[in-house]
């Protein structure tokens, strides 16, 4: 079963918060970091089974992808970032 990992930056709307555009990439030095409070950086992890999610924060990736429920939150999972991902984001970040 294959596993697909990509960089998305969500651009939300205020007041209501919903994402009103993603911009993907496969490397991170493809998109522009987050400029605003209004923007989010994120992994994403596609398998057959799952789609999960890893939100950057400082420059930092969580430790592990997150999943969705119908609360609307997201969970933690046992689902690690790969470390080339870490490493990506460090690079770049320090730019």
């Amino acid at each position: 079963m294959p596993v697909f990992y990509e960089w998305d930056i969500e651009s939300y709307d205020e007041p209501d918060g919903d994402i009103m555009d993603h911009q993907h990439a496969d490397h991170l030095s493809d998109l522009p970091l987050p400029s605003t409070h209004l923007e989010k950086l994120v992994l994403v992890r596609d398998d057959d089974n799952h789609r999960l999610w890893a939100y950057a924060e400082n420059g930092m990736l969580p430790g592990y992808f997150s999943r969705p429920e119908a609360d609307g939150k997201y969970y933690e999972t046992n689902v690690k970032e790969p470390k080339r991902f870490h490493r990506e984001i460090a690079k770049e970040w320090c730019k």
